[in-house]
């Protein structure tokens, strides 16, 4: 389990890591969390966020051996006049192959052997329906990969989100 401060991310976050303790335990893979404390809401359905972190967190999951770590980054740029609050989910897993890395959230992409390219797909349509800029790098020097989510914060006019 982890060590989640309610500080560093809304609902969703924390709905998710609740749903993970099993999956992570299976594999013996530890979380980090890292956050910059209190931060701006992100308007949205919350059903929708929560399954859209927790397809991140169990791709993530299940693209590391066991004995992994997955890290998530919740960094509020909206500080300063920025208008982005932005979640990562990273892993130490083996990356993504380079030719995939451009249609990984398309239907039926998948880096996994076993993968069924169903895990990411859903994330697309989510973070569009929230406005939010979803993408994948592998890390340069070493394996792992980082999924960044951006999301624009309240500026005080609202967002239509589909339900």
């Amino acid at each position: 389990m982890t060590d989640f401060k309610p500080g560093i991310a809304e609902v969703p976050l924390r709905d998710t890591f609740e749903t993970l303790p099993a999956q992570m335990e299976d594999r013996q893979t530890r979380v980090r969390l890292v956050g910059d404390g209190a931060h701006r809401s992100v308007l949205g359905n919350t059903s929708q966020l929560q399954q859209l972190f927790l397809n991140l967190c169990l791709n993530a999951i299940h693209a590391m051996e066991p004995g992994g770590e997955l890290t998530v980054r919740v960094a509020d740029l909206s500080k300063g006049g920025g208008r982005t609050l932005i979640v990562e989910v990273a892993d130490t897993g083996p990356g993504i192959p380079d030719a995939l890395l451009a249609t990984v959230f398309d239907p039926f992409a998948s880096a996994q052997p076993r993968g069924t390219g169903l895990g990411l797909a859903p994330c697309r349509g989510i973070a569009d329906a929230h406005h939010a800029r979803l993408g994948a790098r592998n890390h340069v020097g070493r394996p792992a990969c980082t999924v960044p989510v951006e999301f624009p914060v309240s500026s005080g006019r609202r967002i239509r989100v589909a339900p």
